[in-house]
């Protein structure tokens, strides 16, 4: 516990939240193109905000349900215990660290041109490997999925799912409106909660977006 206070009052506090699903040999993105990094952040129960990088998975790709469904996936890793880490996927501290994955699934319809997206569901997985340290870790996290914009109708749909997760689950989103990768957004944000006792807490806010 003190631990991880002591970081988070540096502002140097790293956290993950990671996603991990199964795993196959090769990216399942077919010619598109993601961010390499995305911004997370940590927020303190005072307001303080901490950075968080999530680095995309270029090596490996979720198993899908079917051969029309795509992935893309951000990992999250920050060590708990140093503040001169590397903050990055590649590495770990085996001395302790929260680990996290985002993953999306979508499926692409090729019928029209340009294609059509449609965001299907949300996992993550996230993990304390040091549970006795005295940061407790929620067992739910919060998903906003996000598959709004206009496809081939040239109309707007608005399509945003809510719910809670457990640790290797999905949210299915219900979706039924694909759309335009010019101009729409799909993806998802997540949150997690930490806290020490009853004095101390944080929402660690992580996101995995397509377009």
């Amino acid at each position: 516990m003190k631990k991880f206070l002591a970081i988070v009052t540096s502002a140097v506090l790293g956290l993950v939240m990671a996603i991990t699903p199964v795993y196959a040999g090769t990216n399942n993105n077919k010619d598109r193109a993601f961010s390499d990094t995305v911004q997370g952040q940590l927020i303190s129960d005072n307001g303080d905000i901490i950075y968080i990088t999530g680095y995309k998975d270029t090596k490996l790709r979720s198993l899908a349900n079917n051969d029309n469904e795509q992935t893309v996936t951000y990992k999250y890793l920050v060590p708990m215990s140093t503040f001169s880490h590397n903050h990055s996927v590649s590495g770990s501290d085996s001395t302790g660290y929260i680990s996290a994955t985002v993953t999306i699934y979508y499926t692409e319809n090729n019928a029209y041109a340009p294609s059509e997206y449609l965001l299907t569901r949300v996992s993550g997985i996230w993990r304390d490997p040091n549970p006795n340290d005295g940061t407790s870790v929620s067992n739910a996290a919060h998903i906003k999925a996000n598959c709004s914009g206009a496809g081939h109708t040239n109309q707007w749909k608005t399509q945003i799912k809510e719910g809670d997760i457990k640790s290797g689950t999905s949210l299915y989103t219900g979706f039924n409106n694909s759309i335009y990768s010019t101009n729409g957004s799909l993806g998802a944000y997540f949150s997690l909660r930490l806290s020490q006792g009853s004095s101390r807490s944080w929402t660690l806010n992580l996101q995995c977006f397509a377009f």
